[in-house]
């Protein structure tokens, strides 16, 4: 592969930014690094001005800024991916043309061809030697996976990238795999565990200030100190975010301002803007139903387990004296222990483990160090 592409597929947020205003850098190279960097910048007129003046003729680099400009504009339809489909890319661009591809049957909800999308971009970037990109397409697969399989928990996906985001010293994607496994945590009520984690996703983000995870890792920390009745803290949040240039971003944060002022009303056609995460909390924070992962909420009695568990590791017996401290048969207790766990791991596999018979929740290292 050419070097000169790999430092660009490779790149920071921040690095894209330098190299888009690196006039060294050969065509099409530059056109892409340009691409790239009003894409991030959700500046759709400033994509609009490079695809209306390309002077190259490489007609990969044409496809894919066009394409990256219907995502941003949010004007893509079905046909107009699949005739993408059935081009023909070449080189680390055909990795690219996939990655695209997922963000694009994501945005039309098409989560089944989203994920193949994503698998095949993270082949073609690894083979390409480029794993930071090949590990955010793999990331982008196990959330479409998400939404294919809503009963699974993907605690442990997540924390298995965060691991290989570590071995690769890429901080903003630990970043953003910290958000989503936040809301995983706030998903089963351990909200204060979820905000921990949600606080060091921000830390780790400000490498990308300004961009889309970034601002969606702000709001969903809001949404978690809402849940936590800790309101005043949240409008602080939602002030920054109005920075945002992003209309999934402005869609999401008006959804939560309604849990602060009752006088809003919401406007059903901001949903269409929504990412996949906020569409799958707008019932709950429009007051309609819970918002659970699994087959139903957890109930008290499961997530105070949880919370006991998250602090442990716990021997089993301190755990029943805690959840039973009425007390009674020795035997009763442990079965209705065994019926709680087993009612926990089956909502929420690979959250509740056990080693030599104490109980933990999983957990990450760096998170661990912050309780």
């Amino acid at each position: 592969m050419n070097p000169s592409w790999n430092r660009l597929i490779e790149a920071s947020s921040s690095e894209i930014q330098l190299l888009a205003r690196d006039l060294a850098l050969p065509e099409p190279l530059y056109t892409y690094a340009q691409v790239l960097a009003a894409f991030l910048q959700g500046d759709s007129e400033k994509l609009t001005a490079i695809c209306s003046q390309m002077e190259t003729d490489n007609e990969d680099v044409c496809e894919l800024a066009r394409l990256r400009l219907a995502l941003r504009r949010r004007e893509l339809k079905p046909v107009e991916l699949q005739r993408i489909e059935e081009l023909e890319f070449t080189g680390v661009l055909l990795a690219e043309k996939y990655f695209c591809l997922g963000m694009g049957w994501e945005f039309c909800e098409n989560d089944t061809r989203a994920h193949a999308s994503f698998l095949s971009a993270a082949h073609h970037y690894r083979s390409h030697s480029c794993p930071r990109k090949g590990l955010r397409a793999h990331y982008n697969a196990v959330v479409a996976e998400s939404r294919l399989r809503p009963h699974k928990s993907f605690i442990a996906d997540y924390q298995a990238i965060i691991d290989a985001s570590r071995a690769i010293a890429d901080a903003a994607f630990e970043g953003i795999a910290l958000a989503m496994l936040s809301r995983e945590f706030q998903i089963v009520g351990l909200l204060d565990q979820a905000l921990h984690m949600a606080d060091d996703s921000l830390m780790r983000l400000q490498v990308e200030r300004g961009t889309i995870h970034y601002f969606h890792s702000l709001l969903h920390k809001a949404h978690v100190l809402i849940e936590l009745g800790r309101t005043d803290e949240v409008f602080e949040l939602l002030n920054e975010s109005q920075l945002a240039p992003f209309p999934a971003i402005h869609a999401a944060r008006l959804l939560l301002s309604l849990n602060l002022d009752p006088a809003l009303v919401w406007d059903r056609e901001l949903e269409r803007d929504l990412l996949p995460t906020w569409k799958n909390r707008l019932p709950s924070l429009l007051g309609e139903r819970p918002t659970v992962i699994g087959t139903s909420s957890p109930s008290d009695l499961e997530q105070t387990l949880l919370r006991l568990a998250y602090n442990g590791p716990v021997e089993k017996w301190d755990l029943i004296e805690r959840l039973y401290p009425a007390g009674g048969d020795s035997l009763a207790l442990e079965n209705r222990f065994k019926n709680l766990v087993a009612r926990v791991r089956k909502k929420y596999p690979s959250l509740l483990t056990c080693h030599e018979g104490r109980y933990s929740v999983a957990r990450l290292p760096a998170v661990h160090d912050l309780l």
